[in-house]
């Protein structure tokens, strides 16, 4: 099963431009600075904002993400969070990102809240711009190491064994190409938005 991953992960990256390589091994990076800024802006405490964040990213975009972000970052810190449109996500995922950062301003415990593999690695990734070793599992890396395309309403129930097989395929494509193990993922899932399309 592992190795059916690496041949899928691996066919994708030799498929990715230079440009989207250069892209995609800067993309955590590039949203590491732009939540400190919005954390910044508005007094509040990173991991919160980055928690928060990764609340709200399940079935998204990232463009809708961030500025869902922002919608909700300024509704909560000036008392509108009760009549806030716009916010894309599931209810229930912008209730826990509002919790989260609701805890952050009465200086309570918050990083309890955020749960499940995809999102806490989201938020590791995002969070610690030097540390590589976490991989996040969203339907687009699945897809990717399964070498077939999959959205939110037909991706499978990802089996704790199968997620463990893939990371550490990611891992092991990014030991033998030389780049850490998130910057594969997001090089692999920028070409493969190419390669089918998805916007």
């Amino acid at each position: 099963m592992k190795s059916k991953f690496i041949l899928n992960i691996t066919s994708v990256y030799n498929l990715a431009t230079a440009d989207e390589k250069n892209f995609g091994s800067l993309w955590y990076s590039h949203a590491h600075y732009q939540l400190k800024d919005i954390a910044t802006q508005y007094n509040l405490s990173f991991d919160a904002v980055v928690d928060a964040t990764a609340a709200l990213s399940p079935g998204i975009r990232w463009s809708s993400n961030i500025r869902g972000i922002e919608l909700l970052v300024h509704a909560v810190t000036n008392g509108t969070y009760s009549t806030v449109t716009g916010i894309a996500g599931y209810r229930r995922n912008i209730d826990k990102a509002a919790s989260i950062l609701f805890a952050d301003i009465n200086n309570s415990p918050f990083r309890h809240i955020l749960s499940g593999p995809k999102v806490t690695a989201f938020a590791d990734n995002i969070r610690n711009v030097d540390i590589d070793d976490k991989v996040t599992v969203d339907v687009h890396a699945y897809s990717v190491a399964m070498g077939e395309r999959y959205t939110i309403s037909d991706m499978p129930h990802i089996s704790a064994s199968v997620r463990i097989a893939m990371i550490e395929a990611y891992r092991e494509v990014a030991a033998m190409i030389g780049v850490s193990p998130k910057a594969i993922q997001a090089v692999t899932w920028v070409a493969w938005r190419r390669i089918h399309g998805i916007s």
